[in-house]
């Protein structure tokens, strides 16, 4: 079971276009396909709302982990979903 974490980032004036949402399911797909990846996981800040939205429509389930991103200074929860 290879688990791969990964994230994004879009420029604000391109956000809510399901940019994100549709690179992320192809990412996911070709991952799943080629490197026989087995679950994913994202570290989202809780206050992301908009993060959050897109990591559910996608099929991840929010954890009770929490790490800390020392570049961001915030703490960030772990969200899961089985390839």
């Amino acid at each position: 079971n290879h688990e791969y974490e990964f994230g994004y980032f879009l420029a604000p004036h391109m956000r809510g276009r399901g940019y994100i949402p549709a690179a992320t399911s192809s990412l996911m797909a070709a991952a799943k396909d080629t490197l026989g990846a087995g679950s994913f996981a994202l570290y989202i800040e809780d206050a992301n709302t908009a993060s959050k939205s897109v990591a559910a429509k996608l099929g991840f389930t929010a954890t009770d982990e929490l790490r800390e991103d020392l570049a961001l200074k915030c703490f960030e929860r772990r969200h899961e979903r089985i390839a």
